[in-house]
């Protein structure tokens, strides 16, 4: 099954890579959202059941609990710049006027994830992106909060961007009835979701229906389902849901199951989780 991958300890951390080795990595997630700008080589990312092909300079917007894969072609080196940023960080910056995280949850919901710059803003956004990168690496007189100031600066301009919605590219590569499907599975988790109800809801047969779900999304239509409950049940339990009401309220039938499929995931039990 897909898995949490990467460990934020820090408010944000920026990294640059440029291999040709990359292993090839499956579909995961992450707890915090993520932007990847990709400078050079060949390659696309899958999200949410989306496809979306790269080209240099392109950006990326993840956010958390996103189910996503890199499709790599190592012919050619693969240069990127990953920014990974804590949204307990951001939230404590918000304004009534300017909610930083918006430009993640605005992609996530209306499949806006890349972002294509144009000149003088690409320019512009490079500049601070290399410039972000450099203050994390040295120390100088003040460095840690011109990063801040970087990363504000970053931010604020992709949610401009992607307000204006002249540079979101809303093309991708994906079949609309599991596009329809992704949707409405993330809108009723809490509800029983047979494969025989799915597959009727956009006029194919069952074993049709698993066999597109996993060509489209790299999963299975159960993995997927069980995923994103699981991801709805430690948002629950941190907000202080008991692990009993967080089970049903999250589509399981009974605790065995859900205890299971939370403990794969996570490596805990939920009590736990949530006590932690």
């Amino acid at each position: 099954m897909n898995q949490k991958r990467g460990y934020l300890h820090k408010n944000y951390q920026l990294f640059y890579l440029k291999d040709q080795t990359t292993k090839e990595i499956e579909e995961h997630y992450h707890e915090f959202p993520k932007i990847v700008v990709f400078l050079s080589g060949k390659a696309s990312y899958l999200i949410e059941g989306c496809n979306y092909e790269l080209e240099p300079m392109d950006v990326l917007l993840i956010h958390q609990n996103d189910i996503h894969r890199p499709k790599i072609d190592l012919s050619l080196p693969y240069e990127r710049y990953i920014l990974w940023v804590n949204p307990a960080f951001l939230h404590s910056y918000n304004q009534n006027s300017a909610e930083l995280l918006s430009c993640f949850q605005t992609a996530s919901k209306n499949r806006l994830h890349l972002l294509r710059l144009e000149d003088p803003i690409r320019s512009i956004f490079l500049s601070h992106l290399k410039a972000l990168h450099e203050e994390l690496h040295h120390k100088d007189f003040g460095n840690e909060l011109m990063a801040d100031t970087l990363l504000f600066q970053i931010l604020i301009q992709l949610n401009r961007e992607l307000i204006s919605k002249n540079h979101a590219i809303a093309s991708y590569h994906s079949d609309e009835r599991i596009q329809l499907l992704i949707q409405y599975i993330r809108e009723h988790l809490d509800q029983p979701l047979s494969i025989p109800d799915l597959a009727e809801l956009i006029y194919v047969s069952p074993s049709y229906l698993m066999h597109l779900f996993r060509q489209e999304t790299g999963m299975s239509l159960h993995q997927y389902i069980t995923r994103k409950r699981i991801q709805l049940a430690g948002s629950r339990l941190k907000e202080g849901m008991s692990a009993t009401e967080v089970c049903f309220s999250c589509g399981f039938q009974d605790y065995s199951t859900f205890s299971r499929a939370f403990k794969r995931i996570f490596h805990t039990s939920p009590g736990q989780y949530g006590n932690r």
